[in-house]
C-alpha cells in the first residue's frame, strides 16, 4: 500500500509491525508495531490515515481491521462471513460509490465474489 510515496508492507502471518520503504530513494523508513498481531492478512489499501487490512481469521469467518498509521492502534471494522469453508478473502479495494459503498472485498472459493459495503458509523 503506498501513501505519499511510502510503501506500507507486512509477512502475511504474526504481523505485529507495519514496515515502511521511501519510495523516492528505496530507504526503510523503520516499523509501526501495532497494538495487535494480525494473523493470515490478505490485503491492505489505505485511505485517510487509516491503512485497512483483510484477514482470512477464521473458517467461513473474514475480518477486517483498521490500523491508525499516527499509532499503530488496532480496531475491527467488522467480520463478514463468506458462507463457505473453502473461501478464502483475497484483498480489499477502497474506491467510494455512488450507492455509498466505500470497501470492496475479493473472496475467492468455487467461483470468485466481490462484495461491497458502506463504513458504518
Amino acid at each position: 500500500m503506498i501513501k505519499d510515496d511510502v510503501l506500507y508492507y507486512s509477512q502475511s502471518n504474526d504481523v505485529d509491525e507495519i514496515r515502511m520503504l521511501d519510495l523516492r530513494d528505496y530507504s526503510y523508513l523503520g516499523a509501526l508495531k501495532i497494538d495487535e498481531t494480525l494473523f493470515k492478512v490478505q490485503g491492505g489499501e489505505i485511505y485517510n490515515d487509516t491503512l485497512y487490512i483483510v484477514t482470512n481469521s477464521g473458517f467461513r469467518e473474514k475480518t477486517m481491521h483498521a490500523v491508525d498509521l499516527r499509532t499503530g492502534h488496532v480496531e475491527t471494522v467488522f467480520v463478514r462471513c463468506t458462507g463457505r469453508l473453502d473461501a478464502e478473502g483475497e484483498g480489499i479495494a477502497i474506491c467510494p460509490l455512488a450507492d455509498g459503498s466505500l470497501f470492496h472485498i475479493i473472496d475467492v472459493g468455487a467461483r470468485v465474489r466481490i462484495t461491497s459495503y458502506r463504513p458504518t458509523d
